[in-house]
C-alpha cells in the first residue's frame, strides 16, 4: 500500500498503528475522568475498560441485574423513608418487615435526628465518584470529603461501589423529607456510574 501524501515514507517491514487499542483502562472520576477520557479517545480506536469494583461486572445480565438492585434500594428507601416520617408524626406503623437486611439498623429509630451531615457527606462521595459538581454552597465540605477519600485509598479502606455506597445510604437513618434533595442528587449519582 503507497504511502499517504504527506507522510514520511515508510522502511520496507514497518508496521504503522495509526489508532490502537487501549487493553487496560481504569476510568477515575472527577478531573481525572475529564482528562483522561478524552485523550483515551483521541488516541485510542478501542479500549477495554477495567471494572473497578469488588466482584466485576463481566456480563450485560449482570450489569442489568445490578443497576437494578440500586433501583429498588432507592425505590425502597423512599418508601421506608415516608413510614419513619409517618411515625415522626405520630402516624400509624409502617411496614412490619424491613425491606432488606440494610436497613435493619433504622428500624425503631424513627424519633431520633435525621443524620443530614452523613447524609450530605455520603452524596458529596457519590457525586464526587461520578464526576458531577455539588451546588456551591457544598463546596468546603466536598474538599473535606476528598480529603477523607485519599486517606482511605492510602490505607486499603476505600469502598467505591455503587452498590456498596446505596446500602449505605439505606442504612442510615431515620430519614424524613428533608432528605429528600439529598436522595435525589445521591442516586442520581449513583446512576450515573452504573448506567
Amino acid at each position: 500500500m503507497p504511502d499517504s501524501p504527506g507522510s514520511p515514507p515508510r522502511a520496507v517491514g514497518q508496521l504503522v498503528i495509526r489508532r490502537p487499542d487501549d487493553w487496560h483502562l481504569h476510568l477515575r472520576d472527577g478531573d481525572v475522568l475529564a482528562a483522561v477520557l478524552p485523550d483515551t479517545a483521541r488516541r485510542f480506536a478501542r479500549a477495554i475498560v477495567m471494572p473497578n469494583l469488588p466482584i466485576p461486572v463481566t456480563t450485560t445480565a449482570q450489569a442489568i441485574a445490578y443497576r437494578d438492585r440500586i433501583d429498588t434500594l432507592r425505590r425502597w428507601d423512599e418508601t421506608f423513608s415516608l413510614a419513619e416520617a409517618a411515625l415522626r408524626l405520630g402516624g400509624e406503623a409502617g411496614p412490619a418487615e424491613l425491606p432488606d437486611p440494610c436497613f435493619a439498623g433504622r428500624a425503631g429509630r424513627h424519633d431520633e435526628p435525621v443524620p443530614i451531615d452523613d447524609l450530605r457527606r455520603l452524596t458529596l462521595r457519590a457525586e464526587q465518584l461520578a464526576g458531577i459538581a455539588p451546588p456551591p454552597e457544598d463546596q468546603p465540605l466536598r474538599l473535606q470529603v476528598q480529603v477523607e477519600r485519599l486517606r482511605a485509598g492510602l490505607s486499603g479502606a476505600l469502598v467505591d461501589d455503587p452498590l456498596q455506597l446505596a446500602e449505605s445510604w439505606c442504612a442510615i437513618g431515620p430519614k424524613d423529607t428533608a432528605a429528600a434533595p439529598l436522595r435525589n442528587r445521591f442516586f442520581t449519582a449513583i446512576g450515573t456510574l452504573v448506567n
